[in-house]
Formats: C-alpha cells, structure tokens, sequence
C-alpha cells in the first residue's frame, strides 16, 4: 500500500525547513527556474487561466499539495480543489501527475530552446 505524505507524517515545509534552517517560500524556488516560469505563464495564456488558478499551479509546481496550498492562500480546501480541478479541465489533464508531467515537460523544452538560442 502506498503511504501518502499525510500519512508517513512528511510535511514539504517542515522537512524544507529542517534541511535548511529557514522556512520554505514558494516564491523562491519558483524564481530560481526560469523555464518553470515561463511554462506557466505560457500555459496560463493558453489556457486563460485565472489569477487565482495560476497561483494555485504554481504552488502546485513548487511542490505544494492541496492543503497546503488552502492553508498558505487562507482558502478552504474545497475552493483549492475546484479551482485545480477547473485548471485541470482547462489543461485537458486527467491528473496531477498528468499535470506535472506537462508543465515539466513544457519547461524544460523552453529551457533547451533559450540554451540553443544563446
């Protein structure tokens, strides 16, 4: 059987912060990739995504679950939920790993294409 984070009691911000000694900001990690950027914003235009569904995906993209996402953007989880379910319907996703798996592979091509291009 497959163990959830929940479950095994492993918290992404928490075990961030253990690791590194300061708390984890999903800004920061969504700065330090350029193409993951670009992936997104790119997919958001594509896509019209909303404001508040773009920032849901990026912290989706960070690492983030859904929860966690609820309690950073002071939301329910329910709202969380349908706003991703409404970027997934967009996206034509079936799933977050279908979603990942995209946004992954978007970014990484526009990184390639910046790098052949310099």
């Amino acid at each position: 059987m497959k163990m959830t984070a929940t479950q095994t009691g492993c918290d992404i911000d928490t075990a961030f912060a253990q690791i590194s000694g300061s708390p984890l900001h999903y800004d920061s990690i969504l700065s330090s990739n350029l193409g993951l950027q670009q992936a997104l914003q790119l997919l958001s235009d594509r896509v019209k995504l909303t404001e508040a569904e773009l920032n849901v995906l990026e912290c989706f993209a960070c690492g983030a679950g859904l929860r966690q996402i609820a309690a950073s953007r002071q939301r329910s989880y329910t709202t969380i939920r349908n706003q991703f379910q409404a970027i997934l319907e967009k996206t034509g996703c079936q799933s977050q790993t279908d979603l990942l798996r995209m946004l992954l592979g978007l970014s990484y091509l526009l990184t390639a294409n910046a790098c052949n291009s310099a």
